[in-house]
């Protein structure tokens, strides 16, 4: 081989790692652009539907299919500061408990469908951070996003599809707050 070929060669090769990087990059841009970074915390959250549990998601990723009602939910929070996170559901068989649930515990029973959720912070957490969620289902399609234990759903259709975020309470995003229940 001589000196022009194995240039050549070398150069195809450093191009095609390039490449390969940028489509790396890229992948992780895509699959991350919901992902909200946020300082001291993060939420965790997965859903029950289709007989089995999803992965965990986090920090604004969509979780659940459409079309495919949530059956249960689990949440939780990684932080350095005294607090949980708090949340209740509404099932087509009883209203919503009496007793929250939370860090980590399962709501819902695996078997009725979901129509309501809402989630909250306690302690220094709540303090200090803000929660907002939103819903999907098939006839309003994605609800406005809530906070702060208000309810998102409705109390008509299933949900089958969720979003949770916790900000700093100093960036806020109000202005996207708007109706995120119908019918409770």
């Amino acid at each position: 081989m001589n000196t022009n070929n194995k240039k050549i060669v070398f150069i195809m090769v450093v191009c095609t790692l390039i490449f390969i990087l940028l489509v790396c990059i890229g992948f992780n841009f895509i699959s991350n652009r919901d992902v909200i970074k946020t300082s001291g915390i993060k939420v965790y959250y997965r859903v029950y539907t289709n007989g089995r549990w999803s992965k965990w998601y986090k920090n604004g990723q969509i979780a659940g299919i459409e079309n495919s009602s949530i059956k249960a939910v689990e949440a939780k929070i990684k932080t350095n500061k005294n607090g949980h996170i708090l949340y209740n559901t509404y099932s087509s068989s009883n209203d919503f408990n009496d007793n929250d649930t939370y860090d980590g515990e399962m709501c819902g029973n695996q078997i009725d469908s979901l129509y309501g959720i809402r989630f909250s912070l306690s302690d220094e957490v709540y303090n200090k951070y803000r929660i907002y969620y939103r819903t999907h289902n098939k006839k309003d399609k994605w609800m406005g996003w809530t906070s702060d234990y208000l309810i998102s759903g409705d109390n008509e259709v299933e949900i089958d599809q969720l979003q949770i975020k916790v900000i700093l309470r100093e960036d806020t995003f109000d202005g996207y707050l708007n109706n995120s229940s119908i019918g409770f």
